[in-house]
C-alpha cells in the first residue's frame, strides 16, 4: 500500500535510478490507465476504479512515449480531446486551452502543421528572405528548414522557391508537434 501525504514527485524521485521500481505503473494506476492487481487507489478521497471521472481530475501526468498524445492531431485538438477524456465540459476546456496556447505564444499556429525540409549543403536564412518565419540550421553537408506551414499551397510555394534556387532537396516531412511545453504548462496551472 502506498499512502501519500506529500507530493508524489518527492516519493517517485527517490526511485528514479531503479528500472522496474514501479514509478510509471504507479502513475498509470493513479490516472486510471491500469488497474492495480490488488488494493485500491484513492485520490483526494475518490476511488479511481469506482469514481474515475472525479478521481482523474485530481491528478495530471505526462508520460513518456508516443501513446500519450495523438501526433496526427494539432495541439489544439489534443487539448480538446484530452479535456473531454478527463470529463471536463467543452465550455471549460475551450477557454483554458486557448489560454494555454496563448501563454506559450502558439495560438496562431494551433491548426498548422510543422514541416522539416532537408536540403543538401549549407544555407543562410538571410540569403533567402522567403525563409522568414522558419528556423534554419546548417551543418557542413545539410541544411534544415523547420516551421509551421498553414496549408498545402504554402508548402508548394516554398518547394517552388527551393527548386528555383537550384537547392538539392533531400526530404520533406511533417514533424510531430512538441506538446511537452503545453503539458508542462497544464501541470503548472494545476499546482
Amino acid at each position: 500500500m502506498i499512502c501519500v501525504s506529500r507530493p508524489i514527485s518527492l516519493i517517485l524521485s527517490s526511485a528514479t535510478r531503479s528500472d522496474g521500481a514501479g514509478k510509471t505503473t504507479t502513475i498509470k494506476m493513479m490516472c486510471g490507465l491500469v488497474t492495480p492487481t490488488e488494493g485500491r487507489v484513492h485520490l483526494n478521497g475518490y476511488d479511481v476504479a469506482r469514481e474515475r471521472p472525479l478521481a482523474v481530475r485530481q491528478v495530471g501526468a505526462v508520460l513518456e512515449g508516443a501513446r500519450n498524445v495523438y501526433w496526427s492531431l494539432s495541439a489544439w485538438q489534443n487539448l480538446l480531446y484530452f479535456g473531454r477524456l478527463k470529463g471536463l465540459p467543452r465550455k471549460l476546456i475551450v477557454p483554458r486551452a486557448e489560454s494555454l496556447l496563448r501563454s506559450l505564444d502558439i495560438w496562431k499556429q494551433r491548426h498548422q502543421e510543422t514541416y522539416e525540409i532537408r536540403l543538401g549543403g549549407p544555407l543562410a536564412s538571410s540569403t533567402f528572405p522567403w525563409l522568414d518565419g522558419f528556423s534554419v540550421t546548417s551543418e557542413d553537408s545539410e541544411s534544415l528548414i523547420r516551421g509551421p506551414i498553414p496549408d498545402q499551397e504554402r508548402l508548394y510555394d516554398l518547394l517552388a522557391q527551393i527548386r528555383a534556387q537550384h537547392l538539392p532537396l533531400i526530404a520533406v516531412e511533417p514533424v510531430e508537434p512538441n506538446l511537452e511545453d503545453v503539458f508542462v504548462q497544464i501541470l503548472k496551472e494545476g499546482e
